[in-house]
């Protein structure tokens, strides 16, 4: 306001029937702005007590019916007919499917999602495969709360969790929810900066480094001339896209110096362990 003021801009507040180019406005607008500033500070802690009164309740109502897979029907969330999206997305991903593939079959099967129905993305199927609701339980209050001026998450705001078992009826059961958060657990565990690895990932996986370029070195197959036989290979990723020239060195090859050490470089003429 200030600044469009020094801009030689007017700023009128028809309400209040105020001016910015009145010398006698500033204060009045400061006092206006401090007594909004307070009720948007009120209405927030007033939000929080009645969030911490429903949690100690254990009571967490779906928001207008915007879950998928459950309908809120009198007060009791009850699966309804997407429901066999959520049993698809946690099965194949209890078997080893990777997101990807799951998306695929999704796609293929027209599955949308609930809001704008869009097709599904990895971010859609990730917040699928953790959230606790479709094992049949609640976490109550569990977003952080956000400062009411800045709207962003608020560190110094305490807040409880409740944490309820069994607090409606599951989509999926209790061994395959337990499942498949172990095996994201796992895939957290050994993330890394190039990609994840998934429990099915070969044991060379991001194990083997180019020594130009700095990528890492993924599985192929070469076939034999002599024999015809597949011979397992491993190939800078940049030198199939033809960005790279480090040589492919075979699996027999790296095998024993892989023995002996955490991760090997792969560099023109030799196999230097890290």
């Amino acid at each position: 306001m200030h600044l469009l003021k020094s801009l030689g801009v007017e700023v009128q507040f028809e309400k209040e029937g105020l001016s910015t180019f009145d010398p006698q406005t500033d204060m009045m607008i400061g006092a206006l702005m401090a007594v909004a500033q307070q009720d948007s500070k009120s209405i927030s802690e007033n939000i929080r007590w009645a969030y911490k009164r429903l949690g100690d309740q254990g009571i967490r109502h779906v928001g207008n019916n915007h879950l998928l897979g459950y309908d809120e029907i009198d007060g009791e969330m009850t699966p309804n007919k997407d429901r066999w999206i959520i049993e698809l997305i946690y099965q194949r991903y209890a078997e080893g499917k990777d997101v990807s593939q799951i998306l695929m079959e999704l796609r293929e099967k027209g599955a949308k999602t609930l809001r704008k129905h869009k097709d599904f993305s990895h971010y859609h199927v990730r917040s699928i495969l953790k959230n606790e609701v479709y094992a049949g339980d609640r976490n109550m209050w569990k977003t952080p709360s956000k400062n009411y001026l800045t709207k962003k998450v608020d560190p110094t705001v305490k807040r409880e969790s409740h944490y309820i078992l069994d607090h409606h009826t599951p989509i999926i059961s209790r061994e395959l929810w337990d499942k498949v958060q172990e095996r994201l657990q796992w895939e957290e565990k050994h993330k890394t900066g190039w990609s994840t690895r998934r429990i099915d990932s070969h044991p060379y996986f991001n194990r083997i480094v180019c020594g130009i370029c700095g990528q890492p070195y993924r599985r192929t197959f070469y076939r034999l001339r002599t024999t015809g036989e597949n011979v397992p290979m491993w190939k800078c990723i940049n030198r199939f896209k033809g960005k790279c020239w480090a040589r492919v060195v075979s699996e027999s090859e790296v095998a024993p110096v892989l023995e002996k050490a955490e991760k090997v470089k792969v560099t023109e003429f030799s196999l230097d362990p890290l």
